[in-house]
């Protein structure tokens, strides 16, 4: 063995823990393969460097516009960053870990990066980069036993390890240093705007049905119907608040509908008014992966009606009060859509510029009459 003899001061611990230590380290790193390389075997040497940043997950700084760290490089020995992540997710839910780091040297030097597995120790993501004053990249993702790569806290550790290049780099600057967690979809619904009953042409009798399209092959999606009860017409007591229908008119709504084509016909709008604006309601569930919701519908039952309204009597007018016939005023026996009706559907021996207006001699809109005008 070797001695080193000096009175105090004289520097018998630098030359033992530092000049010869590093020199010796240097030569055993340069016989290493980077991807060999485990920075857990040297956690415990004298001499080497460990920074330890915690950050918020998802980033520490990805600006880079704002100031970087520095980090000697003291000794001519590597040096190791260490980056924590507390993540919020849950670890079953996480399917995805993207990590990265953007790193510039003063000179070349080889620069890797590396995330901790607890099972298989630290584990080197993406390629070694050697750079000599120009910012690289380092990045890798984790898709596989997920787990393995978050501790019990909930933290994912990553590393970045520069090597001692056997010259004198004098600092490594990182500019961001991130970690992304891809996760599956929570838990959560999608709701529909207000679809009134009103709105629907005036031919409708009753709510037709609900229908949707979407994909549950990687989850579930449970269908509800909710109306705005502004009264305490069905008989809760509550009122101005947007309530699941009870089962007492839709049969199935509380527990959710998993099957398209749902028949709404018992809402009855007509008779139940507080039925007349309801919304849709979509609770998606996470299974293995995220459900889609393509589109959904609803649909009112109109009358079936053929049978065209019969004339029950037709009238001479004299609109002008000028002694002259200038209008046919026409009866029938129930009311018709104005939209229905052309002046070119009617003739009259001998006049001509036949004219229809809902408002002609103050008659109102799709009521039992109307008035045809000539000249």
């Amino acid at each position: 063995f070797t001695v080193v003899t000096g009175v105090s001061g004289s520097g018998k611990s630098t030359l033992a823990f530092d000049i010869v230590f590093g020199e010796g380290q240097r030569r055993y790193l340069e016989s290493l393969n980077a991807y060999a390389f485990n920075p857990a075997v040297f956690d415990d040497m004298a001499g080497t460097e460990a920074e330890f940043t915690t950050a918020e997950y998802g980033q520490i700084d990805t600006d880079e516009s704002s100031p970087t760290e520095f980090y000697t490089l003291d000794n001519n020995l590597s040096k190791r960053l260490r980056f924590t992540y507390q993540i919020s997710e849950a670890e079953a839910s996480v399917t995805q870990i993207d990590a990265s780091v953007r790193v510039k040297s003063e000179s070349a030097v080889d620069h890797s990066f590396w995330i901790f597995n607890d099972t298989a120790g630290w584990e080197q993501l993406g390629t070694t980069s050697t750079t000599a004053g120009t910012w690289q990249v380092l990045s890798g993702s984790i898709t596989a036993n997920l787990a393995d790569y978050i501790d019990v806290n909930g933290e994912i550790d990553t590393l970045l390890f520069v090597a001692d290049p056997g010259g004198p780099v004098r600092f490594v600057e990182v500019d961001y240093a991130k970690v992304d967690v891809g996760t599956l979809m929570s838990p959560g619904t999608v709701t529909s705007p207000v679809i009134d009953y009103n709105d629907f042409p005036g031919t409708s009798t009753n709510w037709g049905s609900l229908q949707w399209n979407d994909v549950e092959t990687t989850g579930s999606i449970l269908y509800r119907l909710r109306y705005y009860d502004d009264t305490t017409a069905d008989g809760d007591g509550v009122s101005n608040t947007w309530e699941y229908i009870p089962d007492t008119y839709l049969t199935g709504n509380a527990a959710g509908f998993g099957t398209s084509g749902v028949g709404l016909s018992s809402l009855d709008p007509a008779t139940n008014t507080f039925l007349q604006r309801i919304k849709l309601e979509a609770t998606l569930t996470e299974s293995g992966g995220s459900p889609t919701l393509n589109d959904w519908t609803v649909s009112v039952a109109a009358s079936t009606d053929t049978t065209p309204p019969t004339i029950t009597a037709i009238e001479t007018a004299d609109l002008n009060s000028d002694g002259f016939i200038d209008a046919m005023h026409i009866i029938f026996d129930e009311a018709i859509d104005d939209d229905t009706v052309f002046a070119t559907d009617f003739a009259i021996a001998g006049a001509s510029n036949l004219t229809f207006s809902s408002t002609t001699n103050g008659d109102t809109a799709d009521d039992s009459d109307i008035y045809i005008t000539f000249e």
